[in-house]
């Protein structure tokens, strides 16, 4: 599991290495499914404190973008808030040089971690992420429903879309929907696949869309 390694390759320093793979390999990946078969997917990538502090990742990911011609649009860089106040200062000016390249910035796991709104709002973010601890239970915490419809609207007054994280259930999706959610994360949908079975997915995902 990530959460078990990613902590262990952050300690030792390799984790910049892991992120350099991971970019080159799904920037591939995403070129054949929208150069190729035409799928116009948007691409998702978490990153750590050590990679937002660090320029070389900026400089990576814009390496692999041109030599894979991936329009920036369909990146989605994903970064905690804890993550963003482990060095806030250097953060903030490498998260808006990637949104000065056309790469757009979510928020992941956001009401978990202790950051300040101050750092926040100079951030060019696109998405914010409603981690799943509040999403799982929601149905049954009358807390946690509410703190998950408080961030949607705090999601929307800034412009922001919001995903939900976690969501496993038919019955969590519909009051998600009415609360206004624009995205939904989760079990659900999909269990994680590998690459070659994400066209598939797609075309039936869709084809159940116009069906329904």
């Amino acid at each position: 599991s990530p959460a078990k390694f990613i902590p262990i390759a952050e300690k030792v320093g390799l984790i910049n290495d892991i992120t350099r793979y991971v970019i080159e390999k799904s920037f591939s990946d995403l070129a054949y499914w929208n150069n190729v078969l035409g799928l116009n997917l948007t691409l998702s990538i978490n990153v750590s404190a050590d990679n937002i502090n660090d320029p070389s990742t900026f400089q990576h990911a814009c390496l692999e973008l041109a030599r894979n011609d991936i329009q920036p649009c369909n990146i989605l860089l994903e970064v905690t808030e804890t993550a963003i106040m482990s060095n806030p200062e250097e953060s903030i000016r490498l998260l808006i040089m990637f949104d000065g390249a056309g790469i757009k910035l979510s928020i992941d796991d956001f009401g978990t971690g202790h950051s300040s709104f101050i750092y926040l709002k100079h951030l060019p973010i696109r998405e914010i992420k409603v981690d799943r601890s509040f999403v799982s239970d929601m149905l049954t915490n009358p807390q946690d429903k509410t703190i998950v419809a408080s961030t949607i609207r705090l999601a929307k007054s800034s412009n922001c879309k919001i995903t939900a994280e976690g969501v496993e259930n038919v019955e969590t999706l519909n009051v998600l929907r009415h609360m206004g959610c624009d995205i939904i994360q989760g079990y659900y949908i999909a269990k994680p696949l590998p690459p070659s079975e994400i066209p598939e997915f797609v075309e039936q995902f869709n084809n159940n869309r116009v069906q329904s």
